[in-house]
């Protein structure tokens, strides 16, 4: 294990914390802010001294394609590394119990500054002795010589002629697959004949390679003349290109200047087709190139060397696990296709294909099924855990259960050669991340349950609050919690599960064997402890705590005697003992999630009080109201209640003007009286639920610049409010009425910035959208029981990608002209379509030039917003006070 990322990102968290505290509020004596000082000092070179020595251990390639990594990964380093980490836990543990005590009323606080002098003076004292330690030790250790070792990162190792097909014999379930790819390929039906790249996207061990495999052999009879396979993994654009040269027996010298490699391939290509022209007398000839394994965005720089010439439908396919690259590549007149896993019976199949199973046991088929549910659908999973499954010996269903329960470990011993290729693309997918708190935030992911959808703005603040990421100054230096979660996304190590209708991931889950390795790992690094009905406690006090009991019988786990003085995160899932619930242990407490406590009741609260220092609460079971003392938590950013059992939450005034609460959700009725405050500037999202157009809303005026981003209206819908079409900043627009009408619908165009409009109705007027309107706008879902006449000019929606018909009651859906819509990508409509409707839809979606994905979803009964609402007599008066405290999340009705 190597503990450096972990390392890194504690220390890029600590540091600035430190001078935080020096500078801030607390009357410190001069000594104490120059010991801390000192340690800071000392801190940010230890940091430095990491960040060199895990650069080192990157690897590096040499001129013959080989990787070296450098010697000394030992013990030595790896010792003086988690003494670092200790320090560095000791130093925040030492100033969050000052804070602590400094917030607590004066008979209870147990540091006063003579303690703190002290415990800095220890810690300095340590510092400085860890210093002198890798002075001596660590100069030696980083002085070695390199040493060539074999490429350990799992990735496709194919040869850049026709790749030789390590397993497609035995894959289930791509046939299918291929002919749509082909079809692709081969472009019959495509209006436009024109070069066109195909990406083949999807996290690795999907089968991406094979199935380029297959299509390019079956591309003999397809006319593509030249045609070529380069593998792109650990390669530059030049190197690419030169290897594609080779293929085409074209010989170059510099190979270093990537223009002019571009310039030779595209002379060859353009030559190739103009000899075929006069050999056969027919029209230019096409090409066909296959770059397996892009791992880097080198589009930018290969795209010269293909000619795009008009009338001649060549094609070049992409294999990525990257989603931005094939975004690159594809995008705006290409096509991506994304792999998806094997349902349960491909998988079964190739599971049992792989151990060598012919007749299957009712004992093995019941027994496997965890194990086969670990790999979720991924070949290269289902294959290697096959393999391994025959090296055990007695096929049965114990021995599938005994390896589904060690997974984790087993995926992180290197001495298990048929889990070799599962092991070395996971490995790559953790270490390729690009930066370290990444990979901490991801091995946070470990204190969820498996097969439990997380929900992505629960799973951003509790990041924050934690202080895994760094709060940034400004919104121009980005935001690193959504950074983080964007890259997940984009690697495609974190899928999608729920989907929200402007294509923002709403939740999402780590596929099977990600998940083995990630908890794998976190737990035995000690970055998350884990109890559970296989895991007891350790001996030593954990920081993150996670307990999932199913059964009274081990919820005592936990008992009294354990340490919980040092937990920052604390997640219940399942059964939980007072003692779990007895909330006077955690001092240091910032995250507390009992969305999935059963049971938790409004007694389990009262403790709620002497969390000081939370920052993040999640409330489910039987709760039914706040108490008031939840005023004592000054530091609280989120509120949120949405998953207990109860209609409306009883919440006391003190709870909403905490001095920083951001994020409120929750349905709930205040008692206690609020002062007025000030006004909407401030906001970036407001939500308004109301039965009848409330006269505050409807003659509610913003003064000055306003940042609201997204605006959801919903009720009695006759106008838009006036102060709607100031909305400069306005990106995300949902209304939600009864009757949705012409005129008002026209107002809407005004929206310049519009980028998502969804618009729920029972009845819509006649909607013309006419070339000018809606200019940035790129999503727009109708969700209308009984629609009436759309009509979409040629040259309208010029930046539109998805179009979303959710037409409840019309069964013969009458086609839209999308032909005037450049870059449109997807068509979704309801299930409840008619087959003529469907065929006539997807013939139409043929003829496109992007040939846009047909969906057909099935449309739920709309339940209560996910986003509940608060209950008052006078809303205007609780949008301008919550708005004062920096809500960003506000939802009122009327």
């Amino acid at each position: 294990m190597d503990p450096t990322p972990i390392v890194i990102s504690l220390l890029t968290t600590i540091i600035p914390k430190l001078y935080t505290f020096i500078s801030g509020q607390y009357n410190l004596e001069e000594t104490i802010r120059q010991d801390i000082r000192s340690i800071k000092n000392e801190l940010d070179m230890m940091l430095s001294a990491i960040q060199d020595y895990s650069s080192l251990l990157m690897t590096t390639r040499s001129g013959d394609g080989r990787h070296h990594h450098q010697l000394g990964a030992g013990a030595v380093q790896a010792t003086w590394i988690e003494k670092v980490r200790t320090l560095a836990h000791q130093m925040e543990d030492c100033i969050d119990s000052y804070i602590y005590d400094q917030m607590a009323p004066h008979g209870s606080r147990r540091q006063g500054p003579a303690r703190l002098a002290s415990e800095v003076r220890e810690l300095r004292s340590r510092s400085a002795e860890l210093s002198q330690l890798n002075q001596q030790y660590g100069a030696a250790v980083l002085s070695r010589e390199y040493i060539t070792i074999g490429d350990s990162g799992g990735g496709s190792t194919l040869s850049s002629a026709a790749p030789l097909s390590t397993f497609s014999d035995e894959l289930v379930g791509m046939e299918a697959r291929r002919r749509e790819l082909l079809e692709l390929v081969n472009g019959e039906g495509q209006p436009e004949q024109q070069r066109k790249v195909i990406s083949i996207v999807g996290f690795g061990g999907l089968g991406k390679t094979v199935l380029a495999n297959q299509v390019y052999c079956d591309t003999d009879e397809l006319n593509f003349s030249p045609r070529a396979w380069v593998s792109a993994a650990e390669k530059t654009a030049g190197e690419a290109l030169m290897e594609i040269l080779q293929r085409f027996e074209v010989r170059v010298r510099d190979v270093s200047d990537v223009d002019q490699l571009s310039k030779r391939l595209r002379e060859h290509l353009r030559n190739k087709s103009a000899s075929y022209c006069e050999m056969f007398n027919a029209r230019a000839n096409r090409y066909l190139i296959v770059i397996d394994d892009m791992r880097v965005e080198q589009w930018c720089n290969m795209e010269p060397a293909f000619p795009a010439d008009h009338g001649i439908s060549s094609r070049i396919v992409v294999t990525t696990s990257i989603q931005s690259i094939a975004n690159a590549c594809s995008i705006p007149k290409g096509y991506i296709y994304k792999m998806e896993k094997l349902d349960a019976e491909c998988s079964k199949n190739l599971f049992f294909r792989s151990a060598s199973i012919e007749e299957c046991s009712p004992d093995m088929e019941r027994g496997s099924e965890s194990l086969r549910k670990k790999c979720d659908g991924l070949p290269l999973a289902l294959i290697c855990v096959g393999q391994f499954l025959r090296t055990e010996g007695a096929l049965t269903g114990q021995t599938c259960s005994d390896i589904c329960s060690k997974l984790g470990y087993y995926l992180e011993n290197k001495d298990n050669n048929a889990l070799a290729r599962m092991q070395g693309l996971l490995a790559r997918s953790y270490a390729c991340l690009p930066c370290h708190d990444a990979k901490a935030c991801l091995l946070y992911l470990g204190m969820f349950p498996s097969n439990y959808p997380i929900r992505r703005r629960r799973l951003l603040m509790r990041w924050l609050a934690e202080g895994l990421v760094r709060k940034q100054p400004h919104p121009r230096l980005g935001d690193a919690a959504v950074n983080n979660f964007r890259t997940f996304m984009d690697r495609n190590i974190v899928h999608p599960v729920g989907v929200s209708t402007n294509d923002e991931v709403k939740t999402c889950q780590l596929p099977g064997m990600m998940l083995e390795f990630i908890l794998h790992r976190s737990i035995s690094e000690g970055f998350i402890t884990l109890v559970s009905d296989e895991n007891v406690m350790p001996r030593y006090a954990p920081r993150r705590l996670a307990v999932q009991l199913s059964t009274a019988a081990v919820k005592d786990r936990l008992g009294p005697r354990s340490d919980l003085s040092l937990v920052r995160s604390l997640m219940v899932s399942g059964i939980a003992s007072q003692c779990v619930l007895d909330f006077s242990r955690y001092r240091l407490l910032k995250v507390l999630d009992l969305e999935q406590c059963d049971g938790l009741t409004d007694q389990h609260l009262e403790g709620l009080s002497n969390l000081l220092l939370l920052k993040y609460l999640s409330l489910g079971g039987e709760v039914t109201m706040l108490p008031k003392k939840i005023e004592t938590l000054s530091f609280l950013e989120t509120l949120d209640v949405r998953r207990a059992k109860v209609d409306v939450m009883v919440f006391p005034v003190e709870a909403i003007v905490l001095p920083k609460l951001i994020h409120l959700f929750g349905k709930f009725k205040l008692f206690g009286k609020i002062e007025d405050g000030d006004d909407l500037n401030d906001a970036r999202s407001l939500s308004v639920h109301f039965n009848e157009c409330s006269e505050d809303i409807m003659n509610f005026s913003l003064q000055g610049a306003c940042n609201l981003s997204t605006l959801k209206l919903q009720g009695d819908l006759h106008q838009i409010p006036p102060f709607v079409p100031s909305l400069v900043a306005l990106t995300e627009l949902s209304l939600t009425s009864t009757t949705l009408r012409q005129e008002l619908l026209t107002s809407l165009t005004e929206l310049r910035c519009l980028v998502y409009l969804k618009l729920v109705a029972q009845n819509l007027e006649g909607f013309v959208i006419k070339v000018g309107a809606f200019q940035s706008l790129q999503r727009l879902c109708m969700v209308v029981q009984n629609p009436s006449f759309l009509e979409i000019q040629d040259g309208a929606l010029p930046q539109l990608v998805s179009l979303q018909l959710m037409y409840e009651n019309l069964a013969n859906l009458p086609l839209i002209n999308i032909g005037g819509i450049k870059r449109l990508r997807e068509v979704v409509l309801d299930s409840a379509v008619n087959g003529r409707s469907r065929k006539n839809w997807e013939d139409v979606a043929k003829k496109h030039a992007n040939r846009p994905r047909i969906l057909f979803i099935e449309r739920t009964r709309r339940a209560r917003s996910e986003h509940s609402v608060a209950q008052a007599e006078k809303p205007s008066t609780l949008h301008r006070n919550w708005l004062q405290n920096g809500i960003r999340n506000l939802f009122v009705r009327n």
